[in-house]
């Protein structure tokens, strides 16, 4: 790979390879492709044709760098193709969150290995001066900006049980942050009963948090039930306790405190990699340890121990990912 050009190209590798795993050139068959691309929300339509014009206006020898890096991906089986992907997911987030100094440090690298190097002296940096999984009041940080693990199995039971129709149809309002509520709102007709937080705990775990002094100051009445911040204790105990947290806080001390069983590194992957692009854009943000974390917890709301993800059955071998073609300037017509 070229690295007199675009030094940084890895940053930006990861959207040029979904654009390529989400072009015509990912399927074999024409009719599928064009399926496929109209069942997307118009804005990734959008995207991924400005990521493909970004790419047409590389060099040649960087597309057929790019090219060959996702043939290789594509030849490895789903679970290696979602890790794989989703650590040039990760890598570019990071990427994009270095400061300007380290960003042209890595520009400057003379080869892979030495941007390899670098990049892990910037990461050793950062584990030194920002451990891993930090906590607040004993919730991981990562955690604050979550929805409650109960929450997200239910919205992924209910996701199973949705045609593709409707997920599509789902996805094109996710830019009016209506998604989570859109999923829902499905849970009658896909016959799917939510599991809660057992009321028990959600108390204990509510009192201890709401006695922790720090806590209270940094969030005040905004950790508490807003049945309770609004009507007071009493009056509030009355209603019928289906009422969630405005922030499942209680779910994840409870969580630090009853840690589930491991999962297997295959089984974790297996189910990264069957999970919609919603729930991966919400574990983006975490760290590492705080994403495999909240996916071990989720995992086992859904197969509880001793039970495991089931096993799908596999083709006998996957086919290699076809190149792109090289691209035509004459203007041919967008499915947009």
């Amino acid at each position: 790979m070229s690295t007199s050009r675009s030094p940084l190209l890895p940053a930006s590798l990861v959207i040029v390879l979904a654009a390529l795993a989400a072009s015509p050139a990912g399927l074999s068959d024409e009719a599928e492709n064009y399926r496929r691309l109209q069942a997307m929300p118009r804005e990734r339509r959008v995207a991924l044709a400005e990521t493909l014009e970004r790419f047409d206006k590389l060099p040649p020898d960087e597309q057929a760098a790019i090219r060959k890096i996702d043939s290789e991906i594509g030849r490895r089986d789903e679970v290696e193709r979602a890790r794989y992907r989703a650590l040039l997911r990760r890598y570019h987030l990071w990427v994009n969150g270095l400061t300007g100094e380290q960003k042209q440090a890595l520009a400057e690298a003379g080869s892979t290995e030495a941007r390899f190097n670098l990049a892990r002296k910037f990461r050793l940096k950062e584990l030194e001066n920002a451990p891993s999984s930090p906590r607040v009041s004993g919730i991981r940080t990562g955690d604050y900006g979550m929805i409650g693990p109960y929450e997200a199995a239910n919205m992924l039971r209910i996701w199973a049980k949705l045609s593709d129709a409707k997920k599509s149809e789902i996805e094109r309002r996710q830019e009016r942050g209506r998604i989570f509520a859109e999923i829902k709102a499905q849970q009658k007709a896909a016959n799917v009963p939510f599991q809660r937080f057992p009321l028990a705990d959600e108390k204990f775990y509510d009192a201890r948090i709401e006695s922790d002094e720090a806590f209270r100051r940094l969030f005040g009445l905004g950790g508490r039930r807003p049945d309770a911040a609004k009507k007071g204790d009493a009056e509030a105990k009355a209603e019928t306790a289906q009422k969630k947290a405005e922030h499942p806080f209680a779910e994840f001390l409870y969580f630090e405190d009853h840690k589930p069983k491991a999962v297997s590194q295959k089984n974790l992957e297996r189910f990264s990699a069957s999970g919609p692009a919603w729930f991966h854009a919400m574990l983006d943000p975490l760290s590492a340890d705080d994403a495999r974390a909240y996916l071990t917890i989720v995992y086992r709301l859904l197969y509880p121990e001793p039970g495991e993800m089931p096993v799908q059955s596999k083709p006998s071998g996957p086919a290699p990912a076809p190149s792109r073609p090289a691209p035509k300037r004459s203007g041919t017509a967008s499915p947009l």
